[in-house]
């Protein structure tokens, strides 16, 4: 495996690698979002619960209270079905039946009884309400009363017990400011406090006054739950929308439903579904996430860029290293046979020897001008090439050239022919004539090697001018360039050595450092491709004195 190709496999592998990162990165941030919404979310939840359930508790207990402190035949319950009595006979009886309607005495009675009562197992959490001290507390209720509640989380253990708490204060403040010796019972009876209790699917407060421990009646409430339910759902309908209020320890109830349980009734709270809380539209971790991909990317297509310029730049100089190879071993050749040959004395002919030294002179100079092309790029590159500018006249500038283009389309059996209006008067411009003159060179040498083999054996070198520049164009009339190729006429090292061996003699630098000289003063060279019989090059330059950064004085 070369460097190039091991480059290029420890980019992948590394890419690869960071992908791979990232989209764990990915995964595990939007994981935590989602964790983290969730957990948003059952907070929102938890706290409009535990103020639902505080709301309702605080609306429950006064009343409970209240009934609790008064005889039935004096309480005013909200939400009361029937007040009954039940006495030590087992009749069941109500003061306000009349009113109510006897059908619901009826009911009650097939419904409820005294024995129904006595057995009566209350199928939920003690509540404050039931472990309300009488003077004679009765040792069976007293027991019940201390029953552990059901394992649940310390935070709702603790919650609950501060409504239970807050529920037992105001009973106790309200049994003591609201009952009279008027309402008081006999000294021998004793009324316990009011205990919700479930019967089937109806909910009841009831108690038991108790002659020297002894139940001699059992009062009571029958309750609406319906109408008593849909008026603490509206009390919490801002809060819990779509909550529900379900009988505790009934086949309607829930596990769930013991750690939401109301301090006041054996009611278990079923919050429902509660609108999912509006995270933010970019969350610290989604930034997060987007610069990190964003970051990444960049730096993915950074190195991608400058691999990908490396791999070409490589690639460029391995064909420019082929390229001048090939260039150098023709004329080394060449010399180092023609000189071995003058030198033994083998060609004793005159007119041969006159050949042989002019081809090796030629030969040279075709080293010199490979060499020189590529000493002065390399000088481009680093910067280190001097624009000596000054003010010229094209006619003297061509003048100064025309015996070295001369002679190079002599070799060829080219024609040079210079070409400009006389009319007009001189064309004045501010630029290194010596830089001129290798353009010159450059474009003359590529129009005697491409154009070889035409008919028309003419290199035209015309000057005008456009605008505010001076034009020098270089014509011939070759084959011409292929659109294909003409894209690529400008990129340096762009000929390999089997180009090189298979096209007329070069190595793809010429025009590449000529464009880049005609940019240091100021000017450009173009192809002009609307030319249909061989091909052109154009030579912009500014004219004098419009542009005259360079320097000052005539050449």
């Amino acid at each position: 495996m070369n460097r190039t190709n091991f480059t290029i496999a420890t980019f992948v592998i590394s890419l690869i690698i960071l992908l791979a990162a990232m989209g764990w990165l990915t995964f595990t941030v939007r994981r935590l979002n989602r964790a983290e919404e969730e957990a948003r979310h059952m907070v929102a939840i938890e706290e409009n619960v535990r103020l639902a359930l505080w709301q309702m508790d605080s609306t429950i207990a006064p009343l409970i209270a209240q009934e609790s402190a008064y005889p039935f035949f004096k309480s005013a319950f909200p939400w009361c079905i029937i007040h009954f009595r039940v006495a030590s006979d087992g009749n069941v009886t109500s003061i306000d039946a009349g009113g109510k309607g006897p059908d619901r005495l009826v009911e009650l009675r097939a419904l409820i009884d005294k024995e129904t009562l006595k057995t009566i197992t209350v199928n939920t959490l003690p509540h404050p309400l039931m472990a309300i001290p009488s003077p004679k507390p009765d040792t069976q209720r007293q027991e019940v009363a201390r029953q552990p509640a059901p394992q649940q989380s310390e935070m709702n253990v603790r919650e609950w017990q501060k409504r239970a708490e807050y529920s037992q204060q105001i009973i106790s403040q309200n049994a003591a400011n609201i009952m009279d010796n008027s309402l008081q019972p006999p000294v021998n009876i004793v009324r316990e406090p009011l205990i919700p209790v479930w019967v089937q699917d109806n909910l009841f407060l009831v108690r038991h006054n108790t002659a020297k421990g002894v139940a001699v009646t059992i009062e009571g409430t029958w309750i609406n739950w319906s109408a008593m339910k849909s008026e603490l759902l509206k009390k919490i309908n801002d809060l819990l929308p779509s909550a529900d209020l379900i009988p505790h320890g009934t086949g309607a109830s829930i596990s769930r439903s013991r750690e939401r349980m109301l301090a006041s009734l054996p009611v278990a709270l079923v919050p429902g579904e509660l609108p999912h809380v509006q995270s933010p539209s970019f969350p610290p971790l989604t930034i997060f996430l987007v610069v990190a991909w964003v970051c990444a990317l960049l730096a993915a297509g950074a190195v991608a860029t400058l691999l990908i310029g490396t791999v070409r730049l490589s690639e460029r100089r391995g064909a420019f290293v082929s390229a001048v190879t090939h260039e150098l071993r023709t004329p080394l050749t060449t010399l180092r046979m023609y000189t071995e040959m003058l030198s033994e004395g083998m060609v004793r002919d005159g007119e041969k020897v006159r050949d042989y030294i002019e081809t090796m002179r030629a030969e040279a100079e075709r080293l010199g001008h490979l060499v020189e092309n590529v000493l002065a790029y390399a000088r481009l590159e680093r910067r280190r090439i001097d624009c000596h500018a000054c003010t010229a006249t094209l006619s003297e500038i061509l003048e100064r050239a025309k015996e070295r283009l001369a002679r190079r389309t002599q070799q060829a059996g080219m024609e040079l022919v210079f070409e400009g209006d006389e009319t007009e008067p001189p064309i004045t411009i501010h630029a290194d004539p010596s830089i001129i003159e290798q353009i010159l060179v450059n474009l003359v040498d590529n129009a005697c090697k491409y154009a070889a083999t035409a008919e028309d054996k003419r290199i035209h070198v015309q000057t005008g001018r456009e605008g505010s520049q001076a034009v020098l164009r270089v014509r011939d009339h070759g084959p011409g360039i292929p659109e294909s190729e003409a894209r690529g006429l400008f990129r340096p090292f762009s000929k390999s050595a089997k180009e090189a061996a298979n096209s007329a003699p070069g190595i793809g630098l010429g025009l590449a450092l000529c464009r880049r000289l005609a940019r240091l003063m100021h000017g450009d060279l173009r192809y002009e491709g609307n030319v249909r019989d061989g091909a052109c090059f154009a030579l912009l330059l500014p004219l004098s004195p419009t542009q005259n950064s360079y320097g000052d004085g005539a050449c």
